[in-house]
């Protein structure tokens, strides 16, 4: 059963990618899950104890309809690269711009769609993530775009609480 992402001021979750089946992570290996820009991927589960899992995230309200996406592992935050606003801009984790003060490349709000599944949204560039070129395998880095839901689930998510 999926977790409503707009429910509590904070919550504990995996982020599981209804097309792929896989989950949000941080690229690469544990040599890579604390770098700053590491891009966000999709992967198999882990199995790995919620406090050393880079596929864990705790959501934060920051502001109404604002939240922010901390990585368990690294304590680093979700956002788009480069502040970008273009469609095709990579989602990576890095450290908060300002102590306790994100900026809006590092916040996100949460759409739910009559089909139940979510959307999650970039409030700089109003852009919703999904796998690049719509790809289902393992490793295949997160991307923005505009919302394409009408033509797949690629960009459409599952919340499970911890």
């Amino acid at each position: 059963m999926s977790t409503n992402p707009n429910t509590a001021k904070s919550l504990r979750v995996q982020i599981k990618n209804i097309k792929s089946g896989r989950y949000l992570s941080v690229e690469g290996d544990d040599n890579n899950w604390k770098r700053d820009d590491a891009s966000l991927t999709i992967r198999d589960s882990l199995g790995l104890a919620a406090v050393s899992s880079p596929q864990v995230w705790t959501i934060l309200q920051y502001r109404p309809n604002s939240y922010i996406l901390i990585n368990q592992y690294s304590g680093s935050l979700a956002c788009i690269r480069a502040r970008s606003q273009g469609n095709g801009a990579t989602a990576i984790q890095y450290h908060s711009e300002l102590v306790y003060a994100p900026e809006p490349f590092q916040q996100w709000n949460f759409t739910q769609l009559k089909n139940k599944n979510w959307l999650i949204g970039n409030q700089n560039s109003g852009k919703f993530i999904g796998p690049q070129a719509r790809e289902t395998g393992n490793d295949h880095y997160c991307i923005q775009w505009d919302d394409q839901t009408a033509e797949d689930s690629y960009q459409e998510w599952e919340f499970s609480e911890i």
